[in-house]
C-alpha cells in the first residue's frame, strides 16, 4: 500500500493536468473520472490483498457493487441534474465507493500472525506492471477512446449510440472479471506446486464457463435488445429512431462478449503462469487490429462498422489468448473443441431456442414498459429453465459448478475450485 497510493494519486493528478492542457469537449465529463484513475489502483491493492488472503469474494464481488453504487447514483442525480456529467460522476462515485468499502473490510479482517513482509520496493512493482497494463488495453478505455475518436466525425449521436449499445452488450463481462480474479490465485498456486501440468482442468473449466457465461448472455441481449432499450433508456428526446439505431448496434457488437469474456479469463490464467509479456502483446496486437478494422469498416459502414470492428478484434484477440492457454498448459485440441466450443455453443443454443419462442410468442410487439419488462422476464425464465433442465439432465461440469457455487457462496472460490 505504501507504493501504490503514491502511484495512484500521482496517476490521478497527472490525468487531471492532460485534460486540463488539452481540454477536450465536455471537459467535466472527462474531469469527473479523475476520481476514477485514482480509485481504481488503490482498490487494485486491496483485492490484490484479499485474493492473497483467499477472501475470493471480497475481491470479486467488487465489481457488481461498483455497478449497482453507479447505477443508484446516476439515477438520483439525473433526477435533477440532465447531463451526461452527472453519468460520469456516478460512475466515478461507484469506485470510490468501492475503495471505502475495501478499506473497511480490511480493517475487519483478523491481524496477520508474524513479521509483515518486506516491501518489494518500486522496481519489483513496476517491472510487471508495465504489462500488466498494457494488458489491459484489449476491449478496455484504450479500445473506447479511439472509437469515439473516430466515430466523432460521423452523423451526430454516434458516439452515444455505440456508448449505450456497447453497456449493454458487456454488463455480463462482469461475470468473466469474477471469474478471472479466482482463477489468477489457483493458477498461481497451481503453477507453483505443480508446474504447467496442473492447470489443465482449472484453464478448461473456467474457459468453458465464461464462454457459456457470454454466449447465453449476448442470445439474451440479442433476443430482447429493444425491450431493453424501450425500459432503459426511451425517454425524453431518445425516441423509437434512436432504440432502431441503438437495437442494431446491439446486434452487431453482442459477439464481442465472447472473446471479452474468454480473454479475461484466459489473460488472467497466463498471468499466474508468468506470461504477463505474451499477453501484452497479444493485448497490444487486438489494439493495433481494432484500429485497422475500425477505420477500413467505418468508411464502408459508418457507425455500424466501428462496431463490427470492436467485434472481430475482440473475438481475434480472445481466440488468441485461449488457444495460447490450451498450448502452454498442455490441453489437446479434441478436449479445447468440444468444452470450449462444441459444449457452450449446444447449451447456449438451448437457452437461445427457449428464450426465443416466449419472445416470439409475446415479446412483438410490446407497448410500455410494463409489457416491455414482462416481456424480459418471461424471455429469461424461459431460457433458463430449458438451460438449467438441460445441465442437470445430462449432469454437466455446470451442474458441479452450480452445486460447488451453493455450498462455497462466491465465484471467486469456484474458479479456484474448478480445476477440482
Amino acid at each position: 500500500m505504501g507504493v501504490g497510493v503514491p502511484l495512484a494519486l500521482v496517476a490521478g493528478g497527472a490525468y487531471a493536468a492532460v485534460v486540463a492542457l488539452v481540454r477536450p469537449n465536455n471537459i467535466a465529463v472527462w474531469l469527473a473520472f479523475a476520481g476514477l484513475v485514482t480509485a481504481q489502483p488503490i482498490a487494485g491493492v486491496y483485492a490484490a490483498y484479499f485474493t492473497a488472503q483467499r477472501r475470493y469474494a471480497l475481491a470479486t464481488l467488487r465489481v457488481p457493487f461498483i455497478t449497482g453504487v453507479a447505477f443508484v447514483s446516476a439515477l438520483v442525480l439525473l433526477s435533477f441534474w440532465g447531463s451526461i456529467t452527472a453519468i460520469a460522476v456516478a460512475y466515478s462515485l461507484g469506485f470510490c465507493a468501492q475503495l471505502v468499502l475495501l478499506a473497511v473490510l480490511a480493517r475487519r479482517l483478523p491481524a496477520e500472525r508474524g513479521e509483515p513482509a518486506a516491501s518489494p520496493g518500486f522496481r519489483r512493482i513496476l517491472g510487471p506492471a508495465g504489462s500488466v497494463f498494457l494488458a489491459t488495453l484489449v476491449g478496455g478505455q484504450l479500445i473506447v477512446l479511439i472509437e469515439r475518436i473516430l466515430a466523432s466525425s460521423l452523423a451526430a449521436g454516434s458516439v452515444t449510440l455505440l456508448v449505450n449499445a456497447r453497456g449493454f452488450v458487456l454488463v455480463a463481462a462482469m461475470a468473466a472479471q469474477a471469474i478471472g480474479s479466482g482463477v489468477f490465485p489457483a493458477a498461481s498456486e497451481r503453477f507453483r506446486e505443480l508446474g504447467r501440468e496442473g492447470l489443465a482442468d482449472l484453464a478448461l473449466t473456467a474457459v468453458r464457463l465464461a464462454a457459456l457465461i457470454a454466449l447465453v448472455s449476448a442470445a439474451y441481449v440479442s433476443i430482447c435488445r429493444r425491450q431493453l432499450i424501450e425500459v432503459v433508456l426511451q425517454r425524453g428526446k431518445f425516441d423509437a429512431s434512436d432504440t432502431a439505431e441503438t437495437a442494431r448496434l446491439i446486434a452487431i457488437m453482442a459477439g464481442a462478449l465472447l472473446g471479452v469474456s474468454v480473454g479475461a479469463v484466459a489473460g488472467k490464467a497466463l498471468f499466474g503462469v508468468g506470461r504477463q509479456r505474451f499477453v501484452a502483446v497479444v493485448s497490444a496486437a487486438g489494439v493495433v487490429f481494432y484500429i485497422g478494422a475500425a477505420v477500413g469498416l467505418r468508411e464502408a459502414w459508418g457507425v455500424d462498422g466501428l462496431a463490427a470492428a470492436f467485434l472481430v478484434s475482440a473475438v481475434a484477440t480472445g481466440t488468441a489468448l485461449a488457444v495460447a492457454l490450451a498450448h502452454d498448459v498442455g490441453i489437446s485440441v479434441r478436449a479445447t473443441v468440444r468444452n470450449w466450443v462444441v459444449i457452450p455453443v449446444a447449451l447456449a443454443a438451448v437457452f437461445a431456442l427457449a428464450a426465443g419462442g416466449v419472445w416470439l410468442a409475446i415479446g412483438r410487439p410490446t407497448e410500455g414498459v410494463p409489457a416491455a419488462l414482462a416481456t424480459l422476464l418471461a424471455t429469461g425464465i424461459a431460457g433458463l429453465a430449458a438451460l438449467g433442465a438441460t445441465v442437470v439432465a445430462a449432469r454437466t461440469r455446470e451442474y458441479e459448478l452450480l452445486r460447488g457455487a451453493l455450498r462455497a457462496r462466491g465465484l471467486g472460490r469456484v474458479a479456484a475450485a474448478a480445476g477440482r
